[in-house]
C-alpha cells in the first residue's frame, strides 16, 4: 500500500490525528481537521482564522505525485493546550460559504433574462473572492419576467431558482474561491459521482505534515 502524506497549507502540524471531509447537494461542504502543531504557532494560527483564511487539503503519494482534496476557508479553529501540547481543531467550509453570509433584497426584472444570465448578474458581487457559478443546466432557459430576492443569501436564491428546474447547487470544493455549480455538470460519471456526493474520512494519526 502506497503511503499517502497528507498537507493542511498554510499550517505546520507535527501530526495529523483526524481528517474528514463532507460534501452533500445544496450543501456547503466542510472539512474537519485535528492534529497537534508547536506551541509557539498558536497566536498566529488563532489570528488567521478570523479572517477568513484560505486552507487547502492535498494528498502527496510516495511518487510525488499530489492530489487536491479541498478548498476552502476556516469556519473555526480552537485550540487546545495540554502543559506544552497544542492540538488544533479546523472546521472549514468551501468557498460557497461567502454567497451565505448575508441577506439581500432586491429584484430582477428583464423579459428576455435567462437563469445563466441571471447567475452571472449574482456572481458579479464576489469578483473578490473569485466568485463563480458554472451554470450547467437551463443555462439558456428563460427565467421568470420578475425574480425577486427578499432577505435571501445568494446561495438561498440560487437554491430556490434552481429547485424550479427540478436540479440543485453543487459547491466546487476542489478549486479556490467562491463557486459552485447550478445543476448537474456535464462530468464523466466518476467525477460526477465523487462531486455529488462526497465523504473522505481517516485516523490519521500514523501520518505527519511534512510540508
Amino acid at each position: 500500500m502506497k503511503e499517502t502524506m497528507i498537507q493542511i497549507a498554510p499550517y505546520e502540524f507535527l501530526d495529523i490525528l483526524e481528517l474528514e471531509i463532507n460534501k452533500e447537494i445544496n450543501q456547503h461542504a466542510t472539512a474537519l481537521i485535528s492534529g497537534h502543531i508547536r506551541a509557539e504557532l498558536e497566536d498566529s494560527y488563532v489570528e488567521k482564522a478570523s479572517h477568513n483564511e484560505a486552507i487547502s487539503i492535498t494528498a502527496r503519494d510516495e511518487a510525488g505525485q499530489e492530489k487536491i482534496l479541498f478548498n476552502g476557508i476556516i469556519k473555526e479553529l480552537k485550540v487546545l493546550a495540554q502543559n506544552e501540547v497544542r492540538q488544533i481543531q479546523i472546521e472549514a467550509i468551501s468557498g460557497s460559504y461567502l454567497m451565505d453570509l448575508q441577506p439581500r433584497s432586491r429584484t430582477f426584472q428583464n423579459n428576455r433574462q435567462t437563469y445563466g444570465q441571471l447567475m452571472q448578474l449574482i456572481k458579479k458581487d464576489y469578483a473578490a473572492v473569485k466568485g463563480g457559478i458554472m451554470t450547467a443546466v437551463a443555462a439558456d432557459q428563460p427565467a421568470e419576467k420578475l425574480v425577486v430576492q427578499y432577505q435571501e443569501t445568494d446561495w438561498q436564491l440560487a437554491k430556490r431558482l434552481a429547485s424550479q428546474q427540478h436540479q440543485y447547487l453543487l459547491p466546487e470544493y476542489k478549486v479556490a474561491g467562491a463557486k459552485f455549480y447550478f445543476g448537474a455538470p456535464n462530468l464523466a460519471a466518476a467525477q460526477l459521482k465523487d462531486l455529488v456526493s462526497y465523504t473522505f474520512k481517516r485516523d490519521l494519526g500514523e501520518y505527519a505534515d511534512k510540508a
